[in-house]
């Protein structure tokens, strides 16, 4: 603590606000620890990154496979595979 005391009285003597304020802001931030969950498709709760990372993966794959039930879904969705015939 004597140090980083000594060096702030330095940054105070050469004008440096710049560095005094880096050394108050890195003693007086409060560290902000990050969480990281997914729930898989069963609803479980997953934690660990390789875990977390397999979820995506699978996610991703069936957001962007094809569907077998592409019809079911466009009606579902409210739009037509194929769009709507006009006099023109």
């Amino acid at each position: 603590m004597e140090a980083v005391c000594e060096k702030m009285e330095e940054y105070q003597k050469w004008n440096d606000s710049k560095g005094m304020f880096a050394t108050v802001n890195r003693l007086t931030k409060q560290a902000c620890p990050t969480v990281k969950l997914v729930k898989d498709s069963d609803g479980r709760t997953l934690t660990e990154d390789p875990e977390i990372l397999k979820r995506w993966s699978k996610y991703c794959e069936n957001l962007y496979s094809d569907s077998e039930n592409k019809e079911e879904e466009q009606a579902r969705m409210g739009g037509n595979l194929e769009p709507t015939r006009s006099r023109e």
